[in-house]
């Protein structure tokens, strides 16, 4: 945290956006920069790629919206996807998010 707090520090970005993070890794990576920065954060997760070697786009639907369970919804500002993500699933994560309970102060 002491190289991501020294380089936000340097940067002074208007906003964070975590990209290319794992689902499993989402948790963590916030945490890492929640703790060096109170600005705005964004999130783009990659859905994992299959065992089988198929892309991630061949991931199902739901993928995004099943990882939602656990993670802090209420410190992003913005979610979408990350490379290889298909509207059918921004829209399925979008009707998800727009059905979970309101965040104070987005």
């Amino acid at each position: 945290a002491g190289l991501l707090a020294a380089l936000l520090e340097r940067q002074r970005p208007d906003a964070v956006v975590l990209m290319h993070t794992p689902l499993d890794a989402v948790v963590p990576a916030l945490a890492a920069v929640r703790d060096c920065w109170d600005g705005p954060i964004g999130l783009r997760p990659e859905l994992p790629y299959p065992a089988d070697g198929t892309s991630s786009r061949d991931a199902p639907t739901s993928a995004l919206v099943d990882a939602l369970d656990g993670w802090p919804l209420q410190e992003l500002a913005a979610i979408g996807g990350c490379c290889g993500t298909r509207p059918d699933q921004i829209a399925a994560l979008a009707a998800a998010l727009h059905a979970a309970p309101p965040r104070p102060g987005v």
